[in-house]
């Protein structure tokens, strides 16, 4: 398994992403006027990409480990 603080640090970063992109979308959802929702539009996409950032950096981590020997019969 990987390093248990870099991956609490990558949850913590997806999750934190994950929570930005909801309340900019619940904002964006109430923004009447069209400026201020293309404000949020952008805040919708920087987090979205934090998301994906975050994201690979985990498969990273997962794909770097080496697969297990199989057991002898």
């Amino acid at each position: 398994m990987s390093d248990p603080d870099v991956l609490r640090r990558l949850r913590h970063e997806l999750r934190g992403a994950y929570h930005h992109l909801l309340l900019c979308m619940d904002a964006l959802a109430v923004e009447t006027v069209d400026s201020e929702r293309l404000l949020w539009l952008d805040h919708i996409g920087r987090a979205a990409d934090r998301c994906e950032v975050a994201a690979a950096e985990m498969e990273g981590l997962f794909a770097a480990e080496p697969e297990p020997a199989p057991a002898g019969e």
